[in-house]
């Protein structure tokens, strides 16, 4: 199965952004801010974790000009369940760009918590190993768990679209069909440029470079990302887990 990995910077380093565009943190751009949810728990405004836009190989959401965007809450951290589908906890929806409002837009409410921003300046285009008839040996922890350790989670752990997920726990959590898988978004992101000069939301250093820490999916988790196009514009939801 065809996979998409994506580079990223950090958005400070890149100037102003306008229109939409690939990245995960900061704040929306290109929707109307009336769309910014609140949390069906506490009330509370949610956090923007990121935006992906259309493409046709890598997401496919149905038009030229989509986006994905993604939120959920983060009043007090832990107290939500904001890792379960149907929670009102967390959302994803789909729409189309707003051309009149291509710069980036706050909640008309309470400002929420703002992850630092980081935007993908480049994908690249892998192959998991998978053949099509596989894909479902993923979806059912009978198969799944018995896979030999080289075909458990071949496209990797990190943020990436296609493939199979990188299950933390169990794919029995993830939403049953029309949803299907799209990709995954990881807690914490590996940069390739330089780090900050000062501490910059707890990076953590690793040997060949440094990770970015955040969304908050626990413990390192990953948010799986699942679309429903039997509508149009498509729906959109998802889970996260950690290991």
């Amino acid at each position: 199965m065809r996979i998409f990995s994506p580079l990223f910077e950090i958005g400070t380093r890149l100037g102003a952004q306008v229109g939409p565009q690939d990245k995960i943190g900061g704040v929306p751009v290109g929707i109307d801010p009336a769309l910014w949810p609140t949390c069906a728990e506490c009330g509370a405004t949610m956090s923007h974790l990121g935006q992906f836009v259309h493409h046709p190989d890598r997401l496919d959401l149905g038009a030229e000009g989509r986006v994905l965007t993604l939120w959920q809450c983060e009043n007090d951290p832990g107290s939500c369940e904001t890792y379960a589908v149907d929670s009102g906890a967390n959302a994803a929806v789909v729409t189309d760009a707003d051309g009149t409002a291509d710069l980036p837009v706050l909640p008309p409410g309470p400002l929420p918590f703002i992850y630092p921003e980081v935007r993908v300046t480049r994908w690249t285009e892998g192959d998991d190993g998978v053949p099509p008839e596989r894909v479902p040996d993923y979806f059912d922890d009978d198969v799944r768990l018995a896979l030999d350790e080289a075909w458990f989670a071949p496209g990797g752990s990190e943020t990436r679209f296609g493939g199979v997920p990188a299950w933390e726990q169990s794919a029995s959590e993830g939403p049953e069909r029309p949803w299907t898988f799209v990709g995954q978004i990881a807690g914490r992101q590996p940069m390739r440029s330089a780090p900050p000069d000062v501490a910059w939301s707890h990076p953590l250093w690793v040997a060949t470079g440094w990770h970015l820490k955040g969304p908050n999916f626990g413990d390192d988790g990953i948010a799986y990302l699942f679309l429903d196009r039997s509508s149009d514009p498509p729906g959109a939801c998802f889970i996260w887990q950690c290991g």
